[in-house]
């Protein structure tokens, strides 16, 4: 039987990797709010690649699908809300495939952690705390009558105080599970 390996500790090439990934992504989403998906798909064929050197073809195939899932997984509930763009979701599941499952973990919620920071930065710098507070009580009862209620939609949703780049607290969050003991 094999394992899949949780540890997030990687090799040279792979946080070289994982680093342009996330620098590109970074960028890009800054210019445009876009990450290319010729970018991830990239990423995710040179994690599968890496994960098969690193720790056998069944191992790190395993490693590669797990870590991606829990990626995708971690930031779904948000995309599905609406308050979080696909290719943000999709740059997670990427990441997570260069480590891991547990790598996934950390990684997304680092990456919340200064979302939610960058979020309250904006909301303060634009004067928009109290319509910041607003949406994220409508996230929460969102969340709550979707699991209630899966096939309804909310049409008292209220009108955004603007968007941030996600993929820059995504690159906040693997540099800090790469090089900082979170």
């Amino acid at each position: 039987m094999h394992s899949i390996t949780l540890a997030t500790s990687v090799s040279w090439p792979v946080e070289l990797s994982v680093l342009l990934l996330v620098t590109l992504a970074m960028l890009s989403d800054l210019r445009s709010r876009r990450i290319p998906n010729r970018l991830l798909a990239v990423a995710l064929a040179v994690a599968l690649l890496e994960q098969c050197l690193q720790l056998g073809v069944i191992d790190g195939g395993l490693a590669w699908l797990g870590g991606c899932l829990v990626g995708l997984l971690l930031l779904m509930p948000g995309y599905l809300l609406r308050v979080m763009g696909a290719g943000d979701v999709k740059l997670l599941a990427v990441v997570g495939a260069f480590f891991s499952p547990l790598g996934a973990v950390q990684i997304g919620l680092m990456s919340c952690v200064f979302g939610g920071l960058y979020g309250l930065i904006a909301m303060i710098r634009q004067r928009q705390v109290r319509a910041g507070l607003v949406n994220s009580k409508w996230m929460l009862f969102a969340a709550v009558q979707a699991f209630e209620s899966p096939l309804t939609r909310s049409a008292s949703e209220p009108a955004t105080i603007g968007r941030i780049p996600y993929a820059v607290a995504i690159a906040l969050g693997t540099a800090c599970v790469l090089f900082v003991s979170c």
